[in-house]
């Protein structure tokens, strides 16, 4: 419908305008290619199931459908952050291009072929303390001095942490490490 009537609103300048005459062209005989065709009336929604809600900081989301097969995308922000083909019992481990870092919500789509697109939406939690490393340096002057941490070499190791959650202010803890790493400070405020 809204093909044929963009159709008939250019149909004037169709004959005046080569650009828009093999724009024309194109649609009418290629079609619009990121139109899905459907071989038989589609039929109702996939159904699926999948977390309301996520932490911050996941790395993966599973997804269940009632369709082998499916196409699940999954964006955040304007951005793709995982895809996957559902299975031969319709579920898909979704595992994400990186953890989930902002509290922005994730959309989710579902489709297949002869079926209704399946959108809806999963709330990400950030309201918890979450600490990544946020980058490190090495400090190997009293070593071969070549920025790298070599075998055997005695080196310092500074780490930076990053608190991605919504509760600030946290102390962390460095409970465990190895016998021959020695901790400057073990009590770290976020």
């Amino acid at each position: 419908m809204v093909n044929g009537d963009s159709k008939e609103s250019s149909a004037s300048w169709i004959l005046n305008t080569s650009v828009i005459r093999w724009c024309a062209y194109e649609i009418t005989l290629f079609g619009d290619p990121s139109m899905p065709i459907w071989t038989e009336e589609p039929t109702p929604p996939i159904a699926a199931t999948y977390p309301e809600l996520v932490p911050i900081g996941i790395s993966n989301i599973l997804v269940e459908t009632d369709t082998p097969g499916a196409r699940i995308a999954l964006t955040q922000d304007n951005t793709l952050i995982g895809r996957a083909f559902a299975d031969d019992n319709g579920n898909a481990n979704i595992g994400l291009s990186e953890i989930i870092s902002s509290s922005s919500q994730i959309t989710i789509s579902i489709t297949a072929h002869n079926k209704e697109l399946h959108l809806g939406t999963i709330n990400v939690i950030a309201d918890i303390p979450y600490v990544v490393a946020d980058y490190f340096t090495i400090n190997d002057d009293i070593g071969n001095a070549n920025g790298q941490a070599d075998y055997g070499e005695k080196i310092l190791l500074g780490l930076g942490m990053k608190n991605l959650g919504g509760i600030f202010r946290q102390m962390m803890l460095l409970l465990k490490y190895p016998p021959l790493i020695a901790i400057l400070h073990s009590h770290i405020w976020l």
